[in-house]
């Protein structure tokens, strides 16, 4: 029993966020006045036994050549290994329980405490706190301590770390695909260039050597008649359709367009009154006219057979949501009647609004079907933390976990990415997969910081398997493909090869840059080094202080991220990122799982050491993606793709932080698994 007076030793509880890194995730401090009356629920990480073992034993069940590869522990095991002293769970517990705590609830392994309190008493449970009401720009409402607070030594001595008291939420920002996120960059065009506002917007879809123009017009006084529509390509060929203006809604289908050759487009109006013409209005991106990306494409690409479906009854696999992405399953219903799956089996965990199905969630359900294993659509309140305290929790998890989200590594609290590090690598040890995206907005993670790489996590973890983006590419008749590595981006040659991929960037086109790099947090893993060695050793690399040559290197491996064909509330539309690599390697790893499960054998579980020395023991395992860098972010509203100075090169025949050892070659990796033990 803690009593805990004031004349007791107390520690300063140091680790609260900036006000630098609040305003880098998009929240601000309010004047609303906090109610104590309130409840604010919180965990308490309670500090693990043998913590420094943890990657040690990982490696027994995880490296292929150890005689222990594949023996995952049990939860007793677990907990007989490495969770909390008794002791110290039984004094955290009664500490928190001199606070009148709502609810108190340990999780199996006792590693965690979640806790549910009235403001009034968590302030007294934690001296000097100030807490205070943060508003993100989204209008998600969060309470959070600002101070720097004091804890009994006692009991800072027994814990890791406090989840959701001192660190705010990183809020994934809307997806660039949104036709609402382009027509809102074409307004801001016009405001930030002192440009008129011409009375229409207009938005492309490019793909199977096509483009649709779409013009919407917003002109209250209903001048326009007449839009006159420009296509520019690379080659020199230039296409001017004019169109009626009628409902003000005009739309122009341009085919047999050389596939892989930017695009640019340009839009007039014609005034009926003045019977004039108006000045062209740019779209806000160069556009790349690449193929529909389909189950049926990807399977071809990545050497899946078609009629390759999940068969074991105990396996299984996961998408992981949050912030309000639901899903529908009338959608995923059509979607798969599409594209000729069998129907999948979803049970949800958590909630699901089915009424408001998300854009990134649709995606992920939607990808991650074509295995039909049964799925698993993972829905948290919280964020990584919160569900990593669920999962965790969980007698039989998930087999492969598909994770959309992440957030630069430095907004994360360090005690924070330790603690999440470990529990990522105690999944592993039973069996589970765990896989990541890198983000979409190139090396600096979407930050304001150029000079320097910003790494992303969980995908700098290296306990997860993290992935980058692709683009897909015919081998046709296009100056690309007919000239062979006379096409380059920043002096990196691109080849093409029957059906090849190139790394997305904004800066040719993809509207979003792949992310990759190296981690400033954790160093280069064993399984990994002699990889990241020879890419340092032998590719074009930025200026040594803009990134971590020690760091864990990411990404680990790539798949297809642009023209990914959804079905969300009913409608048939396009997206990307590596928001769609993600859920289409999980369900790769999910076959894979597969051949192992009907063989009577264990699940792959932490892939990593496989992935990597099936690349040295299998030099087809994996389809090689080069060209061009990650140096970009995002396309800005003045329709160039905003750039830093320096990123990563996708240079041929080395793993690089954009696509890892590249694309997977099922087939390859489906042998490479049977010859496991």
């Amino acid at each position: 029993y803690i009593n805990c007076n004031i004349d007791e030793p107390f520690s300063i509880w140091s680790h609260v966020e900036s006000e630098l890194i609040v305003k880098e995730k998009n929240w601000f401090k309010t004047f609303e006045k906090v109610n104590v009356e309130e409840n604010l629920s919180f965990i308490i990480a309670l500090k693990l036994r043998n913590e420094e073992l943890i990657p040690l034993h990982l490696m027994k069940v995880s490296d292929p050549k150890s005689s222990e590869y594949g023996k995952h522990y049990s939860e007793d095991k677990l907990e007989e290994l490495f969770s909390p002293l008794e002791e110290d769970f039984n004094v955290v517990y009664d500490w928190v329980n001199e606070y009148n705590p709502i609810e108190i609830k340990s999780t199996s392994l006792n590693t965690f405490i979640k806790v549910t309190m009235k403001v009034k008493d968590v302030q007294k449970m934690f001296i000097n706190s100030d807490f205070r009401v943060f508003k993100h720009e989204n209008g998600r409402r969060v309470i959070r301590n600002i101070n720097l607070v004091k804890i009994p030594t006692e009991i800072e001595s027994r814990i890791d770390t406090f989840f959701n008291i001192f660190e705010l939420p990183y809020i994934k920002p809307d997806s660039y695909f949104s036709e609402e996120y382009k027509l809102q960059k074409f307004k801001e065009y016009l405001i930030q260039n002192d440009m008129e506002d011409p009375g229409f917007t207009f938005y492309a879809t490019a793909g199977d050597s096509a483009i649709n123009v779409v013009v919407f017009g917003d002109d209250v006084r209903g001048n326009i008649d007449q839009v006159e529509i420009s296509l520019s390509q690379l080659n020199g060929a230039t296409i001017n359709v004019t169109k009626d203006f009628t409902e003000e809604q005009a739309s122009a289908l341009f085919n047999s367009l050389a596939n892989f050759v930017n695009t640019t487009i340009q839009v007039r109006a014609h005034n009926r009154t003045s019977n004039t013409w108006g000045d062209y209005y740019n779209y806000l991106s160069e556009i790349q006219p690449n193929p529909w990306f389909t189950p049926e494409s990807m399977k071809k690409l990545y050497y899946i057979p078609m009629n390759e479906y999940g068969t074991a009854t105990n396996n299984s696999q996961a998408v992981v949501e949050f912030d309000f992405q639901f899903y529908s399953p009338d959608d995923l219903s059509q979607f798969t009647q599409l594209m000729g799956l069998p129907d999948l089996n979803v049970t949800v965990y958590g909630k699901n609004n089915p009424h408001i199905p998300g854009g990134e969630s649709t995606l992920d359900i939607e990808w991650i079907s074509f295995s039909n294993i049964d799925t698993t659509f993972w829905y948290s309140d919280g964020f990584l933390t919160d569900w990593i305290v669920e999962i965790t929790n969980t007698t039989n998890p998930p087999l492969v976990n598909s994770i959309s989200y992440g957030s630069p590594e430095f907004l994360n609290l360090p005690k924070t990415t330790t603690r999440l590090n470990n529990e990522f690598a105690m999944l592993g040890l039973r069996g589970v997969s765990i896989i990541s995206t890198s983000g979409d907005i190139g090396s600096s993670d979407g930050t304001r910081v150029c000079k320097k790489d910003v790494p992303d996590f969980p995908s700098s973890s290296p306990y997860t398997t993290s992935l980058g983006a692709t683009n897909f590419a015919r081998n046709s008749n296009t100056p690309l493909c007919v000239q062979p590595g006379h096409y380059s981006v920043n002096d990196i040659p691109i080849y093409c090869d029957g059906q090849s991929e190139v790394p997305c960037s904004a800066e040719t086109g993809a509207g979003f840059t792949t992310g990759g790099g190296f981690s400033n947090r954790f160093p280069i893993p064993e399984y990994q080094l002699s990889f990241v060695q020879d890419y340092l050793n032998n590719a074009p690399l930025p200026p040594s202080g803009f990134f971590n040559a020690s760091g864990r290197g990411f990404n680990d491996v790539a798949a297809a991220g642009s023209n990914i064909l959804i079905i969300q509330n009913g409608k048939l539309g396009d997206t990307g990122g590596t928001s769609a690599s993600g859920p289409i390697f999980a369900a790769i790893a999910g076959l894979l799982n597969d051949v192992r499960l009907n063989n009577g054998k264990s699940p792959l579980g932490f892939l990593n050491p496989f992935l990597y020395q099936t690349a040295a023991e299998y030099p087809d395992a994996y389809n090689t993606v080069s060209g061009g860098n990650n140096r970009c972010k995002e396309l800005s509203s003045n329709g160039l793709a905003v750039c830093c100075d320096d990123g990563f090169s996708a240079v041929p025949n080395y793993w690089n932080p954009l696509v890892g050892l590249g694309t997977p070659n099922y087939s390859v990796l489906k042998t490479a698994v049977q010859n496991l033990v």
